[in-house]
């Protein structure tokens, strides 16, 4: 059954997450829910770019700023940078980083990549010198990605489905596909879908 095969491919960590998306879509459609369907879709071939709005909040990924800093006496090759003195919006464009890419993408960066950095122009080191001790330069600045929440997006993927497939299995039982689409009716979708009105969220540049 197809219910069986989509379990026994979530709750193996090893097992292909691709794979498993492509038959919870399959089976969604099964049940007449294709509107769920969608976020899965949005997994498998990344989030519109020009709709931050459909993006879940699990995809938000932390970051901090980083920099080369040097003066006279000292220099320091990664020092953390600040930025409170920036506008609140600016600030929000360099401590979050909006990531629309395929689950596969995404997977095929952690932990491999090891720790993700995006890179930040030249001249923003005029921003922050402003702000430090007389005589000091920042040779280069980054932000630094929460690795953490970057591995989150992969649990919360393998996990939404795995709850949504677990409880349709105890909602259905042994029934027939026939009947599938109707039992199917009663599980609650707030366990695969992340949020039941879209929210707005700030678009943020990642260095693509």
């Amino acid at each position: 059954m197809l219910l069986d095969d989509i379990i026994a491919i979530l709750r193996d960590g090893k097992g292909s997450l691709t794979d498993a998306l492509l038959k919870t879509k399959v089976l969604l459609h099964q049940i007449g829910r294709k509107e769920l369907a969608i976020w899965v879709t949005n997994e498998l071939s990344g989030y519109p770019d020009d709709q931050p709005g459909s993006v879940p909040p699990y995809r938000v990924v932390g970051m901090q700023v980083h920099g080369h800093v040097t003066n006279m006496a000292w220099q320091m090759s990664d020092s953390i940078l600040p930025i409170l003195h920036l506008p609140k919006k600016r600030q929000q464009e360099l401590t979050e980083c909006l990531f629309t890419e395929s689950i596969a993408s995404i997977e095929a960066i952690t932990p491999k990549s090891g720790q993700l950095r995006r890179p930040l122009p030249a001249e923003f080191g005029a921003t922050i010198k402003k702000v430090l001790t007389p005589g000091t330069h920042v040779v280069s600045a980054w932000c630094e990605l929460n690795m953490i929440q970057v591995e989150n997006i992969i649990i919360q993927v393998r996990s939404r489905p795995l709850d949504f497939v677990l409880e349709l299995k105890d909602a259905v039982g042994d029934t027939s596909e026939k009947e599938l689409s109707q039992k199917a009716a009663t599980v609650d979708t707030g366990s695969i879908v992340p949020y039941g009105h879209l929210q707005h969220w700030r678009r943020d540049y990642c260095g693509r």
